[in-house]
This record gives structure tokens, C-alpha cells and sequence, in this order.
């Protein structure tokens, strides 16, 4: 099981010596990095964990980015049924592409990316 701080800790990465991943930035920091080295002087320890892309995904499930998601697809449905927006409008589809995003993260599909895209706007009426 592992133990870690969800919205201000970092990631020790297997075979990366030089960088952690930090959940309070998004991304990789370098392990001489201020406020890491303060982080650690605090008595902290990084989580160890395989892949950004694990952590990424530890966070995403964590947070309820992926539920989230979730819910406004329904009350995305809705609002087309409605005719209060479209399938094509621009903010349906960022919605929809974050939720991909989010998704390829956590199947591993996405082993480039090293922050969780930014949630968008929510659509027109929802």
C-alpha cells in the first residue's frame, strides 16, 4: 500500500535519479530543486513509485478527476438532448478530449506526458 500526500507531495521515479514528480506542481522537478530540498529538511520522503505515468494516475483516481469526468459527460448528454449545446461545440469537445487525456493516462495508452492536463471550462449548458 502505498503512503503519499495527494495534493503537495513528490514522486520518487524508478531510474530517474535527477527529477521527482511533484503532485503540488504537476510535473517534474529536479531533485536540487528550493523547495524540494526544504520539503525533505521538513522530514518528508518521497513515495516511490514505477512511472510518472503511475503517479499521474494515483492522483487522477485520488482526486476524482475520472468521476468527475464522468458526471459532466451525463450532464453534457443532457444538455444536447436538451438542444441547450452540440456534440461539435468547441467546450463539448475540450471536455472531451480532457477526459480522454485523463483516461490514456490511467490505462497507460499516454507514457510521454508528464503533468495532467488542465480540466477545462465546464460546457454551456451544464
Amino acid at each position: 500500500m502505498l503512503s503519499y500526500n495527494i495534493s503537495g507531495g513528490y514522486w520518487s521515479i524508478a531510474g530517474n535519479s535527477a527529477q521527482v514528480w511533484s503532485s503540488a506542481t504537476n510535473g517534474l522537478v529536479s531533485i536540487t530543486s528550493t523547495p524540494y530540498a526544504a520539503w525533505l529538511a521538513a522530514g518528508n520522503t518521497p513515495t516511490n513509485i514505477d512511472s510518472v505515468n503511475a503517479a499521474m494516475g494515483v492522483v487522477i483516481r485520488e482526486t476524482g478527476l475520472l468521476d468527475d469526468s464522468d458526471t459532466t459527460m451525463h450532464r453534457i448528454a443532457e444538455a444536447v438532448s436538451l438542444g441547450l449545446n452540440t456534440w461539435t461545440g468547441t467546450d463539448v469537445v475540450a471536455w472531451v478530449n480532457w477526459r480522454r487525456a485523463l483516461r490514456a493516462i490511467i490505462d497507460g495508452s499516454d507514457s510521454s506526458s508528464v503533468s495532467i492536463p488542465s480540466r477545462p471550462s465546464y460546457p454551456a449548458g451544464t
